[in-house]
């Protein structure tokens, strides 16, 4: 049996060798050629460049400096109030009380009187009258201001009329420097907001050059001073009303004097 089966694969042996003999043959003579695959190349899309449009640039337009605010000029007719001060119908402390203002309050100078040292000045109410000079906070020229004559409006400049002869005008009326003036008035009453249920409290002051002055408050002697006695004034007694009398006497021995009616404090 084996040996059967040798004589059989012998032939196909001796066969499939002569093939490989003319493969090789072939081969050796280029009959045959093997095709060498090459793999595929892949495609990369070449990038497209887009130009962007730049948008153009804006040329900046100059822009005009702002004005500078003018600073305020501060108005040389206004001023406030450094202490309480009364407001009087003439430029005498004798004449009738309209009305005060109050410490720090403004108002404004509308002129000066024609004697002593008075502003002539209008609240921001619109009341008009005459308050002592040195109340106020104001350090313009006195004499610069326009004279007011007892609260009824600018002193007329007078005009000189034609006549025969020849005539000087008369010179304006100074301040005689014999003039004696008092200012006396409480600055802690009810109307002034300052209620003091014990009493006053008084401010009298000399008006003029012939300081320095005494002042004296029914008879009781307060001090000498070229300037502003404070004096505090206790109610007496449950009376409804008083009256004080304040006096100044100048150093030449004239004297000035006011009368203040108070009511009792209903405070």
């Amino acid at each position: 049996m084996g040996r059967l089966i040798y004589i059989i694969a012998q032939p196909i042996v001796l066969i499939v060798g002569l093939i490989g003999i003319v493969v090789v043959l072939l081969l050796a003579s280029g009959a045959i050629q093997l095709a060498t695959l090459s793999p595929t190349p892949t495609f990369t899309p070449t990038p497209t460049h887009t130009r962007t449009p730049i948008p153009p640039t804006d040329t900046p337009t100059a822009t005009p400096p702002s004005p500078t605010p003018a600073s305020p000029t501060a108005d040389p007719s206004r001023t406030a109030a450094i202490r309480a001060a009364n407001i009087y119908l003439q430029p005498n402390a004798n004449s009738q009380i309209l009305g005060f203002v109050r410490v720090d309050e403004s108002v404004t100078i509308l002129g000066r009187s024609t004697v002593g040292n008075w502003f002539h000045i209008q609240t921001d109410k619109g009341l008009k009258g005459f308050a002592f000079r040195t109340f106020f906070d104001w350090t313009g020229d006195f004499t610069s201001l326009t004279p007011i004559s007892a609260g009824t409006g600018p002193v007329p400049t007078p005009t000189p009329r034609a006549t025969s002869g020849a005539q000087t005008p008369a010179a304006p009326v100074s301040p005689t420097s014999d003039f004696i003036g008092i200012d006396f008035f409480p600055i802690s009453d009810e109307p002034n907001g300052h209620c003091n249920p014990a009493g006053y409290t008084l401010q009298i002051q000399g008006q003029g050059t012939l300081g320095p002055f005494q002042y004296y408050i029914n008879d009781e002697f307060v001090g000498t001073s070229n300037g502003v006695a404070i004096y505090n004034y206790v109610y007496p007694g449950v009376q409804p009303n008083v009256a004080v009398i304040g006096k100044v006497v100048a150093k030449d021995g004239r004297s000035v004097e006011k009368k203040l009616f108070l009511r009792r404090p209903n405070c």
